[in-house]
């Protein structure tokens, strides 16, 4: 398959997942905050975000690229660019994985163990954050469907 194609492939794949990553934050506002529901709502969001950017198919035979390019990032602000990296850290480091620094524990002397569970909505605390989160998706998006179409006229 050519390398135009595998392109086209991984941004529709993409494309896909931002969508689904809107929806989860825009549902986000039908529940409490903090809520088993939210949590789960909000850490869906952020899987489906950033799972275009980490690696994915990796053999030379696939038929999508292995991650989006870096181009979908063109354009964004210098807070957006924070928030990007923010949310790549969430996932990496708290929710696929489960680091000290997102899920510390502590053994006093006396032999109690005293941890702080990670709650993901703790990064996200007003509707302001939301809708950061949500231009930040929306426009990374909109990147990737450009970049679709400019790599359609290549094909």
């Amino acid at each position: 398959m050519d390398e135009s194609r595998k392109t086209i492939n991984r941004l529709t794949i993409s494309t896909h997942d931002w969508e689904h990553c809107l929806k989860f934050l825009q549902e986000l506002s039908n529940h409490a905050y903090g809520s088993t529901t939210y949590e789960a709502l909000l850490i869906a969001a952020v899987i489906f975000y950033i799972r275009p950017f980490s690696g994915n198919e990796r053999g030379k035979d696939a038929s999508a690229d292995s991650k989006v390019d870096d181009k979908v990032l063109e354009g964004l602000t210098d807070e957006e660019c924070k928030l990007h990296e923010t949310l790549l850290t969430l996932r990496m480091k708290a929710i696929a994985h489960s680091e000290w620094t997102y899920h510390p524990t502590r053994v006093h002397d006396n032999g109690i163990i005293k941890s702080m569970p990670f709650a993901i909505w703790k990064y996200f605390r007003n509707s302001a954050d939301m809708e950061a989160f949500s231009i930040l998706v929306a426009k990374v998006r909109l990147k990737a469907q450009l970049l679709i179409f400019a790599k359609i006229k290549e094909v």
